[in-house]
């Protein structure tokens, strides 16, 4: 069923059965595999499409776990829940992990890749450290909300420019609160100076 979405296309299916706490940590998919063609000869594949097919109950919840994470979401990681009769593909190399199934249920899939002959990319010995990934998404999601900010403070400017007696209000209670602080803290040195 799965190869008529590629029908020229050589491929690999299996099942899968992920019990309580069963994982997948991140990797991108790359590999190489000998495919035994018609005439005999084996030919060196690689894989080029990655395909999950969703047997999971009807009612799957984000509480049951199991979600696919696109770890190369534009945006940052992209978690994608479990829905039944639901397919997911992607292109091949693409970081991704799989959380771990929450509680008792079962989730039920078929994946596997679509495969061209030859070695089309080169494989990683090992996949990046994690906390690499997390440090260039955080950086992207920063630069970002460092972007959002920026026009928020031109909003301001013009918001000030429009109502200058509203700026001198804000000020006003800035000054205070950094008073209030300033005072807070001198009693505090005040009453370590009387235990000593």
């Amino acid at each position: 069923m799965l190869s008529l979405l590629c029908p020229e296309s050589l491929h690999t299916f299996s099942a899968a059965k992920y019990l309580q706490a069963s994982h997948i940590a991140p990797h991108d998919d790359r590999a190489y595999t000998n495919v035994c063609m018609d005439d005999g000869c084996v030919q060196l594949c690689s894989r080029t499409i990655a395909i999950i097919y969703y047997l999971v109950n009807q009612d799957w919840a984000t509480a049951d776990g199991g979600e696919l994470v696109d770890l190369e979401a534009r945006n940052g990681p992209k978690q994608i829940l479990p829905t039944f009769n639901s397919l997911v593909a992607f292109t091949i190399p693409r970081w991704h992990e799989v959380k771990a199934v929450c509680g008792s249920r079962t989730r039920y899939s078929l994946f596997g890749w679509f495969l061209q002959p030859g070695k089309l990319y080169e494989l990683n010995k090992r996949a990046p450290r994690q906390p690499q990934l997390l440090q260039q998404q955080q950086q992207q999601q920063q630069d970002e909300e460092e972007e959002e900010e920026e026009g928020k403070g031109m909003h301001r400017q013009k918001q000030q420019q429009q109502h200058p007696s509203l700026e001198k209000k804000k000020m006003k209670r800035k000054q205070h609160r950094l008073e209030g602080q300033e005072r807070r803290k001198g009693l505090g040195k005040k009453s370590r100076q009387q235990l000593l």
